[in-house]
This record gives C-alpha cells, structure tokens and sequence, in this order.
C-alpha cells in the first residue's frame, strides 16, 4: 500500500527511537484519508496516481480502477463543459496558480454530472506533480462560478449599491456608487452629501421592522435621488442593501406636470371670470335702476332685497377683479 502512495517515504531516523511515528507515506495516506474534500494526485503526464476516500465517494471510482487514466480524459472528455482538448483543459495546464479556484462539470463513474468547484495545488520532489483539491458545490450555496458572475454584475451594474451593517457602517460599495459619491463630494464634515441625514437610526430601523425603505429622497444641488433600504442577512450579522435612483428626471416631470396643471387652472379662472363680470355688472345695473324707477311703490322689504342685490353684486365684482392678478402673478 505505501509503495502506491503519491509520497515517497520519509525519513526513518527516529524510527527506532520513537517505533510509533509514522512513516512520511503513512502520515500522507492519512492526510488523504481525512481530507474533507475529494484529493486526485497526478504525475507529470497527467495521469492519475492516486484518488482519495472522499473523491472516491464523489466520481464512484476505486484507486485502481483510475490508476493511470488521463486526468482530461477520465473525467472532462464525456462532459457538459463545451469540448476541449487535453492541451487546453484546465487541469492540465503547466502553470499553476495555486489561488485560483474554478468550476466545471465532471463525469462519474456511472456517467451522471456533478458540478465541482477545483483547485489545483503544485508538488514538487517526488512523483506527484499536482493535486486537485475538489467538492460537490451543489452541498454550498452557490458555486464558485456563481459567485464570480454575482461579482462581477455587482461591479459592472450602472445602479449604484451598497451594503450597510445593522448600525449604518459602510461595508461595500460598487463602483457605480464610488462614481456618483465623488462626483457630488462631501460636505464640510467630510460626509458624502448622497447619504440621506441619520443614516445609523435609518439602518437600525430598517433591520428591526424588516421591511423595505424606499421613499428617501435626497436633493444635491438641481439632482434629485431616492434611496431604496432592504434588509439583509448573512453569516457576517444583520445587515442593509441600499440601491440609489436617479430620479431628477422624473422630478423634472413632476414640476413640469404641476406647472401645466397651474396654467390650466389659471386660465380656466380667467375664462370664468370674463364670463362672470358681464352678468354680475348687468346684475348691479339692473337692482340700482329698479331702486330708484321704483323705490316709491315698493315696500320697505322688496327695497332692502334690491339692495342686498345690488351691494352683493358690486361685492363679488370687485372680489373676482381683485383676484385676477393674484392668478395671473402667480410662478409658472
């Protein structure tokens, strides 16, 4: 079994002193064993030299059954990634970067795909040439291409975002959001002037009703913006996402419209008040002749009725005259 084993034996010098130790192969066969994630070891022409417990349990194939496989060849040549070659798979490239992680399909034993996250860790010294650390990643909540694609939509998203803890601390910001803080500045207590005012009782609000926030509007200069809070959860604690609209444009509107609505009502007035005059002035005429044409034979009441006519006409003359420049004085 040790002669199997992708490390060559270690040393033996404290072998007789300590007959307990384990041999440096046996201490590797160990590490294989309990390594959480499943371990392929493959030698310089890309064959595989050995697969361990928890690969074995992934891909469904026994140590000897792969022994000696291309690596392209037993797990990427049959599956869902578009085809490749050997040459441009990436398992077999000669650089590598021991950072990088990357997902892709691979094909088991009894033909089903699982989607695996991989890296790819260099060895040196013995017949090993790299190890390829790699699990299930349908056992996360996303993979690691997933996660690469939500970063990158984050950073490339034109709508400004960014991430709050419970108490309003900035966490994160995407560049769209770093874009519009510099373009309007801070103020002079060096706050960025697109923060709407309270910002740690707004978070704290917003984390403890668990609800969304979406009516905080702020106003730079002649740029109008609404701020929309959400609350959000994760490993990290309590949470907030807010996302910035620039809604200048629909405020523009709204004055424009509240504009057009006060020119209606105003010309509708000045139409109603042309009309009203002639009627009301014929109106008063009319109740001062009939006073004095009449005044001897009528009663005391019928008189005091014409009166009231004509006071009350003269009245509501002078009252619409005098509300025509209010209406025609008033901003646009």
């Amino acid at each position: 079994m040790h002669d199997e084993s992708p490390f060559p034996p270690g040393s033996t010098g404290l072998a007789p002193a300590i007959p307990d130790l384990p041999t440096l192969a046996e201490e590797a066969l160990q590490w294989f064993t309990s390594w959480p994630d499943g371990l392929l070891a493959v030698d310089g022409a890309f064959r595989v030299v050995y697969l361990s417990p928890r690969g074995q349990e992934l891909l469904g194939w026994t140590p000897d059954a792969v022994r000696g496989h291309q690596l392209h060849e037993l797990v990427c040549a049959n599956g869902r990634e578009p085809v490749h070659t050997r040459d441009d798979c990436p398992l077999c490239t000669p650089e590598i970067d021991a950072d990088q992680v990357f997902s892709t399909w691979w094909q088991t034993r009894n033909g089903r795909h699982i989607s695996v996250d991989c890296r790819l860790i260099p060895v040196t010294g013995c017949r090993t040439t790299r190890l390829i650390s790699f699990y299930d990643n349908r056992t996360r909540s996303h993979s690691h291409r997933e996660m690469a694609r939500y970063r990158e939509f984050v950073d490339l998203c034109p709508l400004p975002m960014a991430e709050f803890d419970g108490n309003g601390l900035l966490l994160s910001g995407n560049a769209a959001l770093q874009d519009v803080l510099l373009f309007h500045g801070f103020d002079e207590l060096g706050k960025g002037r697109i923060w709407p005012p309270d910002m740690p009782a707004l978070c704290r609000s917003v984390w403890k009703r668990q609800k969304v926030v979406d009516d905080v509007e702020v106003r730079i200069d002649d740029n109008w913006y609404r701020w929309s809070f959400h609350p959000s959860s994760s490993d990290a604690g309590p949470g907030v996402m807010a996302y910035l609209f620039d809604i200048t444009g629909q405020k523009a509107a709204e004055i424009r419209s509240a504009q057009q609505k006060n020119a209606v009502i105003r010309d509708f007035f000045t139409s109603a008040v042309d009309e009203l005059r002639p009627p009301l002035n014929v109106i008063g005429e009319l109740s001062g002749q009939l006073q004095k044409s009449l005044g001897n034979s009528l009663s005391e009441r019928d008189l005091a009725a014409l009166r009231a006519i004509y006071n009350a006409s003269v009245q509501l003359n002078e009252l619409v005259c005098s509300a025509l420049p209010m209406r025609n004085s008033e901003p646009e």
